[in-house]
């Protein structure tokens, strides 16, 4: 093919593959159910999003639901593309769209070259825990993909749950390729509500926001009531009610989890500075308690509505440790655990340092 008179194009294939998972709807439905189709175009395309095609369109490739990649043919050299890759479904007659992806075809005497902007990233999948570690990098990055079907939720919304372990991440959230949010640097847990998701695709990045190595978790799905994390109450504080000389009397605010746990940890510190002991700071996903020594664990069932309405203090827990020794300061640490979740996970109260009484 020629573009104009003495002017040749080579022309070139592309290879589109995507990730379905093997207990997948789309690879246990019934045959023919779903169509992949990929939409090919010249200009920055709408589709995606309003679900209209527009200007620019230059082929259409559509394969079965059994396969999870397409050879895309009749590309030229040196021009840019916006592949789209929808996912249709016949029976209800809806449709849902992956990210668009960029891509460039370069030039080149010697051998093809392609250049794809925008990586898939890794699958996360719905009520799945994930951990991911960031280089050592500042402005590196993971990209997660969650694809929402079209019947998969009712409120249309997404939970996102990001837990960075050991320092301070960023974290993007884009829908079919457009920015929703960009947080601010953050540490510990956090998260994050994606509204109005009927269908389509949702990629979450995460940065480091310095130069050191950063582990994360992360929890994605449309139904938040299955988080594997407790709901802590906004104030997080642990209070010293009372201490002696030899015990410390601890009262916290209980989670809203009908069922729960609660563990706390104990260190002796030998700083002298409030800012030393404060220094110390360990994995956040794991309580900070390398040097710790547990204390016991309590269960606690959360009260009726009944209960709630007959006494405000029914929220409250108090404990006393004792057995410590007069005149020196204690690090307190009280992690909350879900019973009865799948692959529970533990979140942290704020910690408590407690000053012993100089004598009994």
């Amino acid at each position: 093919p020629y573009d104009a008179p003495g002017e040749q194009k080579e022309i070139r294939e592309f290879t589109l593959s995507w990730i379905v998972g093997e207990l997948s709807l789309y690879s246990t439905a019934e045959a023919n159910r779903y169509r992949f189709c990929a939409i090919v175009s010249r200009k920055v395309p709408d589709w995606a999003v309003c679900g209209e095609l527009n200007e620019g369109l230059e082929s259409i490739h559509c394969v079965l639901q059994t396969n999870n990649s397409m050879i895309i043919q009749k590309l030229r050299s040196g021009k840019r593309y916006f592949i789209t890759l929808f996912v249709r479904d016949s029976l209800h007659g809806s449709t849902s769209s992956y990210e668009t992806l960029e891509v460039n075809l370069r030039k080149n005497p010697e051998k093809n070259h392609m250049e794809v902007k925008k990586e898939e990233g890794k699958l996360l999948h719905d009520g799945v825990l994930e951990t991911g570690t960031l280089p050592a990098k500042k402005a590196a990055t993971i990209d997660y993909q969650f694809v929402v079907s079209s019947n998969a939720t009712q409120s249309g919304k997404v939970l996102l749950i990001v837990h960075a372990c050991d320092g301070y991440v960023r974290m993007s959230v884009y829908r079919n390729g457009k920015l929703l949010k960009r947080s601010e640097p953050f540490s510990g847990f956090r998260r994050f509500l994606v509204v109005n998701v009927r269908s389509g695709q949702l990629r979450f990045q995460i940065a480091n926001d310095d130069p050191r190595t950063k582990s994360v978790h992360l929890w994605a799905s449309t139904q938040a009531e299955k988080s594997p994390y407790p709901k802590l109450p906004e104030d997080t504080s642990v209070k010293v009610v009372r201490r002696s000389c030899s015990t410390a009397t601890l009262q916290w605010l209980r989670s809203a989890d009908e069922h729960a746990e609660y563990c706390i940890y104990m260190r002796r510190e030998n700083a002298n500075y409030l800012e030393e002991l404060v220094s110390k700071v360990n994995n956040l996903c794991e309580g900070g308690l390398e040097s710790s020594n547990l204390v016991g664990c309590y269960s606690h069932r959360g009260p009726t509505l009944e209960a709630l309405l007959r006494d405000d203090s029914v929220g409250l827990i108090e404990t006393t440790v004792v057995g410590l020794e007069p005149a020196k300061t204690y690090r307190f640490d009280l992690l909350a655990t879900p019973l009865q979740r799948l692959h529970a996970q533990s979140l942290p109260y704020r910690t408590v340092w407690v000053r012993t009484g100089n004598s009994c």
